[in-house]
């Protein structure tokens, strides 16, 4: 009995201290990001007029068509024709406000949420060529997709067994490179999926 409570002492002991330690460690981390978000607060308005912003180019395959799906699609994309598009994909907001000042930040995430409605118009657009056996426009759209660092996981993939289709895997390196630098959570994510692709 002694020995048992000895253990169940021990580990009341253990416990304590490790609930402390990591009371401590959030403790610290919360400050951190009070700090870091106070800063943000405080950061000077920067020139943002040499940002790069994204021009959808005018070759993209919009044929006259009777298609309702399509033809909605065509107007979302001359919708976004006429907005100021940047892609902030990886930044919070707190970190956009450190780079540019805090004042920037309405305009900058309205810049964002546009480049994430181009993204998810154009991954729509390609699946739903595809879908249809328009294989040609379909990689037009993709390849534009990949070019302008977009990070959504299909449009690489499927892009990835097009060129297998058309014996043309070698061009999937280029795919693992340019998803190699997305500034992404899923990145390497990206990268592993291509590489199994590469290997069939």
């Amino acid at each position: 009995m002694p020995i048992l409570f000895g253990i169940f002492v021990t580990f009341c002991l253990w416990f304590a201290y490790e609930s402390s330690k990591h009371s401590r460690a959030s403790q610290k981390r919360y400050q951190e990001m009070l700090k870091r978000e106070y800063d943000a607060q405080m950061a000077r308005k920067k020139d943002i007029s040499s940002l790069p912003k994204i021009s959808i180019p005018k070759n993209l395959p919009m044929n006259d068509t009777n298609d309702a799906y399509l033809n909605s699609i065509y107007n979302d994309i001359h919708k976004l024709e006429t907005k100021d598009i940047i892609n902030f994909t990886g930044y919070t907001n707190t970190d956009l406000k450190l780079m540019y000042g805090a004042s920037n930040l309405s305009y900058l995430s309205e810049c964002d949420n546009n480049f994430t409605k181009l993204a998810i118009t154009l991954n729509k657009w390609a699946n739903y060529l595809y879908k249809h056996d328009n294989v040609h426009d379909c990689k037009t759209i993709l390849e534009y997709a990949v070019s302008i660092n977009i990070d959504i996981t299909n449009i690489y993939i499927l892009l990835a067994n097009i060129y297998i289709s058309e014996n043309k895997a070698h061009k999937i390196n280029s795919l693992i490179k340019k998803a190699s630098k997305l500034n992404s959570s899923i990145s390497t994510s990206i990268v592993d999926k291509l590489n199994v692709l590469k290997e069939i």
